[in-house]
């Protein structure tokens, strides 16, 4: 096998176990199967746990950026983990309300590390109408992820906030890339040995 062609197939490897690096999901909360306005408290979702950790949230069946989503009629926290307290990735959230002229003052995310230590904190705004705000997330990896809406008025009414497919990716364990890196070796080991 020439230099160039064990280029190749080093670039090759490369593009693969970058592909398979990061495991990607979205929880869209399509598994929820209350009734509408039933208390949410937790939610578990392709190895990813969801749990509301600050005031009430309950299933909202009537709005969702695909329904159902979750919703508060307050403030609120929401915190995302691994169930195997693996490190993760977040992509971003998708926050929404029906009411129209609604003042919501923000929303909040923020990472934490491995030893609870705050990685990164993002805060924003949206004034509801209907319509989905989609939030974009942070790419270092974190052990565990607080979502937050602060409302300052209720508007005309007691409209809910809702929150839907948020977007996280699984960060493999170093040994098992280890092992798909070996694995590939081993694959362009023997392509060599049998054209040999």
């Amino acid at each position: 096998m020439s230099i160039l062609n064990k280029i190749r197939f080093f670039v090759g490897a490369m593009f693969l176990v970058a592909i398979n690096t990061v495991s990607a999901t979205v929880i869209d909360f399509d598994g929820l199967s209350g009734a509408d306005g039933s208390d949410f408290t937790t939610y578990s979702s392709n190895g990813f746990m969801v749990t509301a950790v600050w005031e009430t949230w309950v299933e909202d069946h009537t709005f969702g950026a695909g329904i159902p989503s979750v919703s508060t009629t307050d403030s609120g926290i929401l915190r995302v983990n691994r169930a195997d307290g693996e490190l993760f990735i977040f992509g971003g959230f998708d926050v929404g309300t029906l009411i129209q002229n609604i003042t919501i003052e923000g929303w909040q995310y923020t990472g934490y590390d491995a030893t609870d230590a705050v990685l990164y904190s993002t805060t924003g705004t949206f004034t509801g109408g209907g319509s989905w705000d989609i939030i974009s997330g942070d790419a270092r990896e974190i052990s565990r992820l607080d979502l937050r809406v602060n409302r300052a008025s209720l508007g005309a009414g007691l409209e809910r906030i809702s929150l839907d497919n948020i977007r996280v990716n699984a960060v493999p364990e170093p040994a098992t890339l280890a092992l798909l890196v070996l694995g590939l070796a081993g694959i362009g080991y023997s392509r060599q040995k049998k054209k040999a």
